[in-house]
């Protein structure tokens, strides 16, 4: 749960270099949609004392990357394609897992090979949308509909693995909806 919570300041990351590299201004109620965004996932994930260990450097690097990555994205929307961003990400991608794959290799069955394409074909579209998203509007304006993976986390957690949400969780999931609702009818009403 710390891990996650940490994880969850990647919007947060991405609207300051949003500020500082892509100059975008950044007005008080995306800076709000964001904070209640991350308190809902504070909710569900209600991180202890674990939060200290040196090993928050971890999902703390990990939301840096990710947040380096919305940026580049968003730059390089700029320039090219949206198509040219997925296919070179693909490329670079294939390569660096080829070469981790080599010290990391675990046999695994048959079943896990349509597992795995599902998990490619579904990871591809999603990144193809968030190229799409990030080419269409500033970064800072899509970070509060980033809060929505808990939710839907939740949702499939129930479908596929009959994990019931307690109350901190639909608690939670209802304060990310509503700061999604309310970044989503603040858009709305500035264009």
């Amino acid at each position: 749960a710390s891990a996650h919570s940490i994880g969850a300041i990647t919007p947060i990351i991405v609207i300051v270099m949003a500020f500082v590299f892509l100059k975008e201004k950044i007005d008080t109620k995306t800076w709000v949609a964001v904070t209640c965004g991350f308190i809902g996932v504070l909710i569900i994930l209600r991180p202890g004392i674990g939060m200290f260990d040196t090993k928050i450097l971890i999902p703390l690097i990990g939301a840096l990357f990710l947040s380096l990555y919305q940026i580049t994205t968003r730059l390089a929307s700029y320039e090219d394609e949206n198509e040219t961003s997925l296919f070179f990400t693909a490329v670079i991608g294939i390569i660096i897992i080829g070469i981790l794959v080599y010290f990391y290799w675990i046999n695994f069955n048959s079943k896990s090979y349509f597992i795995f394409i599902g998990i490619g074909f579904f990871y591809s579209l999603g990144y193809y949308f968030q190229v799409i998203a990030l080419e269409k509007s500033p970064a800072s304006k899509i970070q509060p509909f980033y809060f929505t993976t808990f939710f839907w986390a939740v949702i499939f957690g129930f479908i596929f693995y009959n994990n019931t949400p307690d109350k901190f969780t639909i608690i939670g999931a209802i304060v990310i909806i509503l700061s999604g609702i309310y970044a989503l009818k603040f858009k709305k009403n500035s264009n």
